[in-house]
Order: structure tokens, then sequence, then C-alpha cells
């Protein structure tokens, strides 16, 4: 199924601008800053890899089911103010929308970090979307949440550990923080990191993780570590802002390949194979800007293409999940060095 986009009603509040309803299936493009996906093509095959990989975090998640008493707890009635959740995210949204769709008295706000869209849902009366980067203060939202879900966290944020000691500042006591991230390396069918280092010809090599690979070379910054997630724990358990916390991983077949799973599982899988073959595309553009051989690229995506529909490695991807529940101790701003944007 197609459909139609026109660009979306917009105002400023803030200095942010706020995404209207008149036209609730549009959307509004803001342009990346980073280094790497500034070479994105923002076209609508992009937008619907978004979409995808949203849809594929929302089907992953669902709404955290691990933390639904608190959550719960956090969205009960108040007589004295309408509670309040925020998504902050790079992509487009769905979970924002999921949560408004199942709790229609709760007020929803989907922020984006780099690009602020919706694309084919109806949204919500009661859901807005707003753009703001989460690497910049957060000063507009003080105490203003009582469920935060930040969305595909690898995405945009420079330094996990600096956002996680900020973010507490837009948390009311006792509510809700909520963490998700992908992983960026593909994973085999034991669950171990996918051998990406052998050359076209040898026993193993894969055109996907040939393709992955080369676009890893572009992301990873000396001195940072690409995965920050495996840092959550330890930066959780020592954050004075927050009671209690944990981490856990789930693993997603990119296709239906594995047996008994689910039907929110198995419609995941589907969905990561779709986002796989848009990925492909995406990354050989990326590629060909950097300079790399066309004959190559061009020869990488076909075969990639056939892995990725006959499930040949079988492959997953390894989201983890995070959450921490926000104590009553004042948040105060710390001295740090402002982050290179």
């Amino acid at each position: 199924m197609t459909s139609s986009h026109q660009p979306i009603a917009t105002d400023t509040l803030g200095g942010h601008q706020k995404l209207g309803h008149a036209d609730r299936s549009a959307y509004q493009v803001q342009e990346h800053k980073s280094p790497f996906w500034e070479k994105v093509p923002l076209d609508k095959d992009e937008f619907a890899r978004f979409e995808y990989q949203s849809r594929a975090i929302a089907l992953t998640t669902g709404l955290l089911r691990d933390q639904a008493d608190s959550i719960r707890s956090a969205l009960a009635p108040d007589a004295n103010r309408t509670p309040a959740v925020a998504e902050f995210s790079f992509i487009s949204g769905s979970w924002a929308m999921e949560v408004a769709k199942e709790f229609p008295d709760v007020s929803v706000v989907g922020i984006d970090t780099m690009s602020s869209y919706n694309r084919s849902q109806t949204v919500p009366d009661n859901c807005r979307f707003e753009q703001h980067d989460l690497n910049l203060p957060l000063s507009k939202y003080h105490q203003a949440f009582d469920v935060c879900h930040i969305n595909n966290m690898g995405k945009g944020i420079k330094d996990h550990e600096d956002l996680l000691y900020r973010i507490p500042e837009t948390l009311r006591p006792n509510s809700v923080l909520l963490l998700t991230a992908a992983y960026s390396t593909f994973e085999t069918e034991d669950k171990r990191p996918a051998q990406d280092d052998l050359n076209e010809g040898e026993p193993g090599w894969s055109a996907l993780l040939a393709i992955w690979r080369e676009s890893r070379k572009l992301q990873v910054k000396p001195g940072k570590p690409m995965e920050q997630q495996d840092q959550w724990d330890e930066i959780l358990r020592n954050n004075p802002y927050f009671s209690s916390g944990g981490t856990r991983d789930i693993h997603i077949p990119i296709g239906p390949w594995e047996n008994d799973l689910s039907e929110q599982a198995e419609e995941a899988a589907k969905v990561n194979q779709t986002n796989a073959l848009q990925f492909v595309r995406t990354i050989s553009h990326i590629l060909l800007k950097d300079g790399f051989d066309e004959a190559t690229i061009n020869r990488w995506i076909l075969i990639a293409r056939e892995e990725i529909i006959h499930m040949k490695p079988r492959f997953y991807i390894r989201y983890r999940l995070g959450w921490a529940v926000r104590n009553e101790v004042e948040w105060t701003p710390k001295e740090y060095s402002k982050p290179d944007l």
C-alpha cells in the first residue's frame, strides 16, 4: 500500500518545532547532523527504513513488559495533572503512538533527536511530535514526564553516561526511564558475533557482513566505544538519581528462520528482514560517496539481497533493553566539557 506525503503544519514553541495535526500522514525532515548520517539519502525509501526499524523495536520491546507494573503505576490517573510520556528517538515515533493508543488519558510526546516526521500512521489526539537534540540541554522538559523512553539510543547520542546523568532532570519522582538500543554487529545461530573479517571467496564470507563491516569503519570514532549500551548497568548503578535499574538482551532473527517464534517475534523478524534489504541500499550509497569501488558494491548488493531473502546465512540482531526508576533526589547540573557538536 502506498501513501501520499504533504508538508506538515508547524509552529514554534520555545525554539522547538511542534508538528501539527493538520495532516497526520505527513512528515517533515530536519537535516542530519552527524558526519556519517549526513551521507544518508533522505528520500521516501530511507524514511520507510526508519519506519521498519522503529516497528521492529516496538514489536521487540512491546511496552517493555518487564516494567509493566512500574509503568502503569507511574501513569495512574492523577486529579492534579495529566500523566505524561516522552519518546526520545532518531526514528519515526511508532512507540509513542502505540503508547498513546494504549493509554488514551495520557499525554504523549515524540521528541526526535535528529529528524522529525511521522510517516504513515494516524497520530492519536493525545500524541504530538517535537524536534530536539538530546545532546543539548533539556531544561525545557524539567520534571515533565512520568515515563521516558530513549528509543534506538545508539544513534546520534555522543555520550551515554552524560545523557543518563542529564535525563533525570526531565523525570518526576518515581517515574520510569526506558532504554532500547540495537547492537551494531550481526550474530550467528549460536548467538555469537558473526565473523566479518573474511575476504570475498573465503568459506563463510557474507556480502551482508562485508557491506556492514565497511560502513562500521566510517562510524567508529577513535576513543569512543561503539556499543555504549554495554556500560548501561554500571552507569545506572552509579547514577544518584535512580533507585533501581537493570538491563537485559533479546535476539530477533533477520527473517523468520527460527523455529517456534511467537506471533509477535515472527512479525519482528519479518520487519528485520525488510529493514535489512533497505539497509543494504542505504549503506551502499554511503560507501559510494566515500569512494568505494562501484563494481564491488554493486556485486555485493546483489549477493546480500539473496542472502537476506533466502535467510542464508542465518543472523540475529541483538537488542539491549534498559530501565530505571527515578528517586526523589533533586537534580542538579554538573560541570562537564561541552560535547563537540
